[in-house]
């Protein structure tokens, strides 16, 4: 059953003494942050915790303390947990989970913030697609747990909302964003510290391939609507999960209502981010694909598809958004 209220929420959470935390595949700096947070609260309430992300925390997030706790695979102490949280994500699959894998976990919670189809498999869960990100949830069960983040906790959270605001540069940046941004950063999180590891340490390998990304963008509806694809072998030795912001990087051109960035997983399927001015509700563009996210940014998988088709498919459906490229 899903709440809006922390308080229903938190009663049942702590009502289980060993939890496995799990993030969504290709985690971005929201995931990493709240589960890092999370876990490192439930801990502070005496309950053995598991942190689990699929093939473990990108090296860009190395720079937050505990990063190297996050496991690649669950273990069997870890399946033998009392309940499965899944953060920042509501779906075992988006968690590269098979259900068969986890069937010793006998229950499950969600704690997240993007507008999904249907109503999450799990016995309970919080979910609130108003909040900026998941960390920013974690932030407030924290307090409603009448506790307080340190500067470790304060670190992972402001990570968190930095990465889902887009350095404070996103529409989700409100009043409260910025208020605890700065409580965070009074409890002792380095906000200048956390944008540089963010958004301004990208390897040279990295940049060389937004540049690639760039030059080959794809234009449609009188440049109001953009295409981006990064095919397998354009990765050579990058780690797709260092691509954090390239979409941020595409949306900056002037007068673009939507972008839809397509980056292959494995031959025949596609990941595909999309991001719009307000315009295109992009949960509603993803949801087309089985995705979801918010009006803003949203995202979605493309199965037993070639780059074309999967290109093809996507601009089959922003047809019916025509309107708002103007």
């Amino acid at each position: 059953m899903m709440t809006n209220d922390i308080s229903v929420f938190l009663s049942k959470l702590l009502c289980y003494n060993r939890i496995l935390i799990a993030g969504h595949v290709g985690p971005d700096a929201d995931c990493i942050g709240s589960l890092l947070a999370l876990g490192r609260f439930l801990e502070t309430r005496g309950k053995e915790v598991y942190l689990f992300v699929r093939d473990g925390c990108p090296e860009c997030f190395s720079f937050l303390e505990d990063a190297g706790r996050i496991l690649a695979s669950p273990g069997p102490e870890a399946l033998s947990s009392e309940l499965l949280l899944l953060v920042d994500c509501s779906d075992i699959k988006r968690a590269g989970l098979e259900p068969e894998g986890v069937k010793s976990v006998k229950n499950r919670a969600v704690l997240d913030h993007h507008i999904t189809a249907g109503e999450p498999e799990c016995s309970f869960g919080l979910t609130d697609p108003s909040a900026c990100s998941a960390s920013m949830l974690v932030y407030r069960l924290i307090l409603a747990a009448n506790s307080q983040p340190d500067a470790v906790t304060s670190r992972a959270i402001l990570t968190g909302i930095a990465g889902d605001t887009g350095a404070f540069r996103h529409s989700n940046t409100n009043a409260e964003v910025l208020a605890v941004a700065g409580d965070l950063t009074e409890r002792g999180a380095d906000l200048h510290d956390i944008i540089k590891n963010l958004f301004l340490s990208r390897p040279k390998k990295v940049v060389s391939l937004l540049g690639r990304v760039l030059s080959g963008l794809r234009y449609f509806y009188g440049d109001k609507m953009v295409i981006a694809v990064i095919t397998n072998d354009a990765f050579e030795d990058i780690d797709k999960r260092e691509l954090e912001g390239i979409n941020s990087e595409i949306n900056s051109i002037k007068g673009l209502r939507l972008s839809a960035l397509l980056r292959e997983e494995e031959k025949g399927s596609f990941r595909c981010s999309f991001r719009s001015d307000g315009y295109v509700d992009c949960s509603r563009l993803a949801s087309v694909f089985g995705g979801g996210g918010h009006r803003n940014a949203a995202g979605c998988t493309l199965e037993g598809k070639t780059e074309e088709e999967a290109v093809e498919a996507v601009l089959k459906e922003a047809e019916n958004w025509k309107a708002s490229f103007v």
